[in-house]
């Protein structure tokens, strides 16, 4: 799957990520994949569930029960319920895929012109879906951890912006219940179209706005330093094993960083955060300390560990879990803050830590103590 853009949300767990990434859904690891059907036949239908279908058989498709069924006029029902031939009606079918880890759902959505309106039509979807993961939690005793679905189609004259915030709303509510899950992923199928790349950038655009986000302008320091760091994350993704963590973050930020892409301040600041907490991990292991996801955890256990780090060195990867945590929830909470959010100033100083950062573990890597 190729990201997007994504924005964090705070829950009494921690973060949950809402991501937006392009790809086909069939080929998600996700827990739980949703997919959007057409909403006149009596087997559910459309391009996502034949993508399904070929890679998992028909058998497993047909093999789907009726979970819920939702009205603008009714309630939810969990149990049984006979498909009602109206398409106002939205529907969903559950059931586990051949591999028993994953468990697709699959969703009639009723077409705008029988609720009324489009965003009618669509909350309708995203409510019946949200209800049927949040039944099948309760049924097996869990939780699930990763959510894949696609964009729930036959809405597609309603503005983006408003289906994201539509999605994100409900998201929000969701991620902080008992059943919600950590990680959501919005599955954008990607053909290879031109029409791909402007849906892309109608998704990213939206979410930059919802968030506040602030695009890097072309003055010549942040341009500069820009492809400083570009350059020297991705030379340096190339020395790392295939799969390793760091790879795939360094990898992360050359893509984010590709002046083509466009990326927000604050999309730049996401991965720079994982770099804080990927490098705060290897220091505790080589200093035989216990190895938390907790990037501020890790960090006070280094302060007074053997062997220290510099303690300019900690305030960088301090700086950087900062700077990538006001960014991911930049404007999610409403809070009454000034600034408001981190801007193009900042992404100069996110740079420079990020360069320090990748620098130091390079040095580090050759002059570590011996245990």
């Amino acid at each position: 799957m190729v990201p997007i853009t994504e924005c964090q949300v705070e829950t009494p767990r921690g973060d949950a990520t809402f991501a937006i990434v392009g790809g086909d859904i069939s080929r998600s690891h996700a827990e739980v994949i949703v997919v959007s059907a057409s909403a006149h036949a009596p087997l559910p239908g459309g391009a996502a569930v034949e993508a399904l279908a070929e890679r998992f058989g028909w058998s497993t498709l047909e093999g789907l029960r009726r979970f819920t069924g939702f009205s603008k006029d009714g309630a939810f029902s969990l149990g049984p319920n006979r498909f009602e031939a109206w398409a106002r009606y939205a529907g969903t079918w559950a059931g586990p895929l051949d591999d028993g880890k994953r468990t697709p759902v699959v969703v009639r959505l009723p077409g705008a012109s029988h609720l009324g309106d489009p965003e009618a039509a669509y909350g309708s979807a995203l409510d019946a879906v949200i209800a049927t993961l949040g039944g099948l939690a309760a049924l097996q005793a869990r939780r699930f951890a990763h959510v894949a679905f696609t964009d729930l189609g036959g809405t597609r004259g309603f503005p983006v912006d408003r289906r994201l915030a539509a999605v994100t709303q409900r998201l929000a509510r969701w991620f902080a219940g008992p059943s919600g899950c950590d990680h959501v992923e919005l599955v954008l199928f990607d053909d290879g179209s031109p029409g791909f790349a402007e849906q892309t950038a109608s998704w990213r655009e939206a979410m930059q706005r919802q968030q506040g986000w602030v695009l890097p302008g072309s003055g010549e320091q942040v341009t500069a330093l820009m492809q400083d760091v570009r350059a020297l994350v991705l030379a340096r993704a190339e020395a790392e094993p295939a799969g390793a963590p760091m790879r795939e973050i360094l990898l992360e930020l050359g893509q984010r960083l590709d002046p083509v892409q466009r990326r927000s301040v604050q999309e730049i600041a996401q991965p720079g955060r994982k770099l804080a907490e990927v490098v705060s991990g290897e220091l505790c292991a080589d200093h035989g300390l216990p190895v938390s996801q907790n990037t501020y955890a890790n960090l006070e256990r280094l302060q007074n560990a053997p062997h220290r780090v510099a303690r300019w060195i900690l305030s960088y990867l301090h700086t950087l879990r900062t700077l990538g945590n006001e960014a991911s929830h930049a404007a999610q909470l409403g809070e009454d803050r000034f600034p408001r959010t981190i801007v193009e100033d900042d992404l100069l100083v996110l740079l420079a830590h990020v360069r320090r950062v990748i620098d130091f573990r390079s040095q580090w890597a050759r002059h570590r103590p011996v245990k």
